[in-house]
């Protein structure tokens, strides 16, 4: 097993953790964590350990809800979308996205849709900017 430093933020001590991204992302499914599709550039084994420490936002799939978003916005919308919604709700994870990390688009609208299910794109009128 690789030897892995947690979050910096967190002050923990290395722990060892899974033998690589494939194994970390079985033990988070099994775990019964809603994750973005094993091949998003967000799943990496840093992204998967920080997931399993609390310290990166997820959430357990008994807290997923599904809502249907006909057309969604893209993705750089939809990931201020969520940054939104997690600031509104206060929440002390991170929500870890960069330009070469990011998570699939039907992720990004269940997890907007969990956290706010009433947001905007989710209404029958809704038509993203052009």
């Amino acid at each position: 097993m690789q030897n892995l430093n947690a979050n910096p933020n967190t002050g923990s001590k290395p722990v060892k953790f899974f033998k690589n991204k494939d194994a970390a992302y079985e033990a988070a499914i099994r775990n019964k964590i809603t994750l973005p599709s094993k091949t998003s550039s967000i799943i990496t084994l840093r992204y998967l350990q920080d997931v399993f420490l609390g310290t990166e936002y997820s959430l357990l799939n008994k807290d997923t809800k599904v809502v249907n978003c006909a057309t969604p916005p893209k993705k750089e919308i939809l990931i201020q979308f969520v940054k939104e919604e997690l600031a509104k709700k206060g929440e002390k994870r991170t929500f870890s996205v960069d330009k070469s990390h990011t998570p699939d688009v039907i992720y990004l609208v269940t997890l907007l849709g969990s956290l706010n299910p009433k947001h905007k794109i989710f209404a029958k009128d809704y038509v993203p900017a052009a």
